[in-house]
């Protein structure tokens, strides 16, 4: 009697973040491109996400946060993006209760760790629905399914403190 021995499945070898999947799910703009534009010239991604934040009114020189504001502004988003209202949802509750761990490799960026959270977050509330069916957007879809949405620079071994959110 022959016996088919099956294989197991190779894993999903998790790694960079494929850019790929912002475009694979239409994911809302949050971020005007002017401002976004305005504040990328600094190697520092703490120093670009801090001048986002003061350009948008969420925070003020003294580097103080108003969560407020960046609430009210997500659930304008949510009004504007109705499809992504539930992704609002959990980017508010996870996101902006202000005790973030680092999550990308800068210690005390605050900023940073807050854009990192909303835009993982919306990308893992991603509903089927929203995913294009091309053929580019097969890796991404798997990528998002199978991996944690780490930073720039959180690749294995993770330096201690820091990519937090790569090790979930």
């Amino acid at each position: 009697m022959l016996q088919l021995i099956q294989a197991d499945p190779v894993p999903f070898k998790c790694g960079e973040f494929p850019w790929a999947i912002l475009k694979c799910i239409d994911a809302p703009k949050v971020i005007k491109k002017e401002i976004a534009d305005q504040c990328s010239s600094d190697p520092s991604e703490c120093v670009n996400n801090d001048c986002v934040f003061k350009k948008m009114g969420w925070m003020n020189e003294e580097k103080v946060i108003d969560y407020s504001k960046i609430s009210a502004y997500f659930d304008e988003v949510a009004m504007e993006y109705p499809l992504w209202a539930d992704a609002v949802v959990v980017v508010k509750a996870e996101c902006l209760g202000g005790n973030l761990p680092n999550l990308g490799t800068e210690t005390n960026c605050p900023t940073y760790d807050l854009a990192q959270c909303s835009m993982a977050r919306f990308i893992k509330s991603a509903k089927p629905s929203y995913w294009k069916n091309d053929a580019e957007c097969e890796y991404p879809r798997q990528f998002v399914a199978n991996c944690p949405i780490c930073p720039k620079g959180c690749v294995a071994p993770y330096p201690a403190g820091l990519c937090n959110q790569c090790k979930a």
